[in-house]
């Protein structure tokens, strides 16, 4: 070709591209996975980010917009990140084509690299995994579309003349899940993976035996928080747990609990224990709320244990008087439990007809008052077979211990005197008072056939 023909091309066309003599397009972008371990355990949250870098000279200059619409940094990313939660950080955002999906992604700090500079885009996620093994991430990749030359349409504005297609591959991220050991696995953990801080507190803190007061447990760190299953404080010596309400919140977790101390010899509300496995150390750690004193007073609805018998030499009279003593006790109470309460029916109907009534309260004094017992003790999982042991039929006491956990849990969430509720507790105190009826006739014929 003669210098001449050189030169008339060059007037004509154009000198050829700068960039031709640099680096190759697919060097002028980058993408790849990053995880701040590549071992972990079970339940442990692991963040994974999609970390991208793109020149942005040379996009300014030579990227073409590949969609109709049209995006901050026209690329196209494929990264079979695994489902989780996913971060949206704060700052400056650029839009991209993510998975098919458009996406805003948080712009980083400039890298250098190789001598180039390259605006960051990140995108997270947390991912907890569910069991042991290896979780292999696929090798994320990015497209994007570039030209040397453009011209000027008057209604599509710069329009490429040769579009060329760019692909950039990253590297796949593997890591291994380990499963939590068994050996030092306290009784009280429910699955919670991270470091975490447990407190509480409880009102009022003076208070008659019987009634209710309330304790709010915050559990606050760094983990899987939100998955974990709450304490259920079943085993709370000295306290009945009518129910609780938990937001389950992270990285602050509260849960609210109505408690009522059982008798007056509930001086505190115990120490509550959370336990945690730690994956910096592998090692399962308790913490512990800090014990809350109460003063608890006795009241008509609670438990009176009864005095120490006192020292005598009365001999065989006197165990035989306790014997026959305590059988007398026993005959009452039976009957006492058989016979017929109208106070208790009539007092519930007139609970009811108030509109600001609080149905579960006045649902399990009915039952306490049916049972011969304190009302704090009728919300218990074995609420149906004491109906059943008084007389209730299997179906009837399963409806009214289920009516009576739906409301103590709607006592949490809003009003407990709604009139579907009211009508079915009205309802279901009428069928109970014919079976309890029905129990104290047949008890009765019994005893008077017998003497």
């Amino acid at each position: 070709m003669s210098r001449p023909f050189l030169l008339l091309c060059i007037l004509l066309y154009g000198a050829p591209a700068a960039h031709a003599q640099g680096p190759a397009p697919e060097e002028r972008a980058f993408v790849e996975l990053e995880a701040p371990r590549t071992i972990c355990f079970v339940h442990e949250p692991l963040r994974v980010t999609l970390r991208i870098g793109f020149d942005a000279g040379y996009f300014r200059d030579h990227a073409v917009q590949m969609f109709q619409k049209r995006f901050d940094v026209p690329v196209q990313v494929h990264a079979p990140l695994p489902d989780g939660v996913l971060h949206e950080g704060t700052g400056e955002r650029l839009s991209l084509v993510l998975n098919g999906a458009a996406v805003d992604a948080a712009r980083g700090e400039d890298v250098v690299r190789d001598g180039r500079r390259y605006t960051l885009l990140e995108i997270e996620r947390s991912y907890v995994p569910q069991r042991a093994g290896e979780l292999m991430i696929a090798a994320p990749e990015l497209r994007f579309q570039y030209a040397t030359e453009f011209k000027e349409d008057f209604l599509g504005g710069r329009l490429p003349v040769d579009p060329r297609d760019a692909l950039v591959k990253g590297a796949p991220l593997a890591i291994l899940v380990r499963a939590l050991p068994e050996e030092g696995k306290p009784p009280e953990f429910t699955g919670a993976v991270g470091r975490f801080t447990v407190r509480a507190d409880a009102r009022p803190l003076e208070l008659e035996a019987g009634s209710s007061l309330t304790l709010v447990l915050r559990i606050e760190g760094e983990g899987n928080l939100a998955s974990v299953e709450p304490p259920m404080l079943e085993g709370l010596k000295g306290f009945h747990v009518y129910g609780m309400l938990d937001d389950g919140g992270a990285p602050l977790r509260t849960i609210t609990y109505e408690l009522a101390p059982l008798d007056a010899a509930a001086e505190e509300v115990p120490a509550i224990p959370f336990a945690y496995f730690d994956p910096g150390t592998a090692t399962y750690r308790t913490v512990y709320t800090q014990a809350i004193p109460l003063t608890v007073r006795c009241g008509k609805s609670a438990r009176a244990d009864p005095p120490p018998p006192e020292d005598s030499s009365g001999g065989w009279f006197l165990l035989v008087a306790a014997a026959l003593s305590a059988f007398g006790l026993l005959l009452w109470v039976r009957s006492r439990r058989q016979a017929p309460a109208p106070d208790a029916a009539a007092a519930f109907r007139t609970r009811a007809g108030d509109p600001d009534v609080d149905l579960a309260n006045a649902l399990a004094e009915y039952l306490a008052a049916r049972l011969g017992c304190a009302a704090a003790s009728v919300i218990a999982p074995d609420l149906p077979a004491r109906l059943e042991a008084a007389g209730v039929p299997a179906d009837l006491a399963a409806r009214t211990a289920k009516l009576l956990e739906h409301l103590v849990a709607a006592r949490y969430g809003g009003s407990t005197s709604d009139s579907g509720a009211l009508a079915e507790a009205r309802e279901l105190v009428g069928a109970l008072e014919a079976s309890f009826e029905a129990s104290a006739r047949a008890h009765k014929h019994t005893v008077s056939r017998h003497t």
